[in-house]
């Protein structure tokens, strides 16, 4: 479907109480994995949007905003005639999900917010060395290191080495960091640099989980303690040891944590 000018991808699996998931950075929607298909098996509607300038949906040669992208999840769920839905956003995917929150309260039913934060004004900044090393990834010109690389740099200590296996998986998946050439890649992270909720998030009035990892490098623990001081009613859980990538790390703990908040059964019960 098209908003505007941009082409977006979507894919929508089961046929149940809506649930939609937005991604985050250069990240196509293939990184879910089996994600979509479990929640859809449980009663859901999962409506999976990949976000423009990545994998399928379409290039945007001129700037945007974080606003912009809540804009293109907002004309998907106009396509669906999905009057109010769930929203799951990870890392930018969780910036996203708190505008469209912000800007159309109506459409957002429950919001949980992984990895993520508030921007500018209540962020923590990561340390320089890693934006340094981010940044130089570029540099790299075989996308399976440049993807391994990635991994390595923003999983919790130590947890690279001690899965091989799992990076293969994700590496040969070839999703994360993936799905954006250099110049989508600067878009995006300039959209994220101008982003900020954190004067407006007491307006966020839906329940609201948020999980973080306690060793996340890139979008560090207190951009989720931040945004938990200022969601009212919002409940923080936080996973000990693990980094940015929690689906990828804590795979059990992420989904049992999706599930529980997530439930057909308790939306029946309201």
């Amino acid at each position: 479907m098209r908003n505007g000018d941009i082409e977006i991808a979507y894919w929508v699996h089961g046929d149940g109480a809506p649930l939609t998931l937005l991604m985050g950075l250069a990240t196509t929607a293939a990184a879910w994995g089996p994600l979509p298909a479990l929640l859809a098996g449980q009663g859901f509607k999962v409506v999976v949007i990949e976000n423009r300038d990545t994998g399928l949906s379409g290039p945007s040669t001129n700037g945007y905003t974080i606003s912009d992208m809540a804009g293109d999840a907002q004309a998907v769920l106009d396509q669906e005639r999905i009057a109010s839905t769930g929203v799951l956003g990870i890392s930018m995917g969780g910036f996203i999900a708190q505008e469209l929150a912000l800007t159309h309260p109506s459409r957002v039913s429950e919001l949980m917010l992984i990895s993520s934060g508030p921007g500018l004004g209540g962020g923590v900044a990561p340390e320089t060395e890693i934006m340094v090393e981010l940044f130089g990834l570029t540099a790299i010109g075989d996308p399976s290191a440049r993807l391994r690389r990635t991994i390595e740099l923003l999983t919790g200590p130590g947890f690279a080495d001690a899965n091989l296996g799992i990076v293969d998986a994700a590496v040969a998946l070839g999703a994360l960091g993936a799905g954006a050439d250099y110049e989508a890649l600067a878009r995006q992270w300039t959209a994220i640099a101008g982003f900020s909720s954190w004067d407006r998030l007491d307006r966020i009035g839906v329940p609201t989980l948020i999980l973080h990892g306690d060793k996340d490098p890139l979008i560090p623990l207190g951009n989720g303690q931040n945004l938990a001081s200022r969601i009212a009613g919002s409940r923080l859980v936080v996973l000990e040891g693990a980094g940015h990538l929690l689906p990828l790390e804590r795979p059990v703990e992420t989904v049992n944590c999706i599930f529980d908040f997530f439930s057909v059964s308790k939306k029946g019960a309201a």
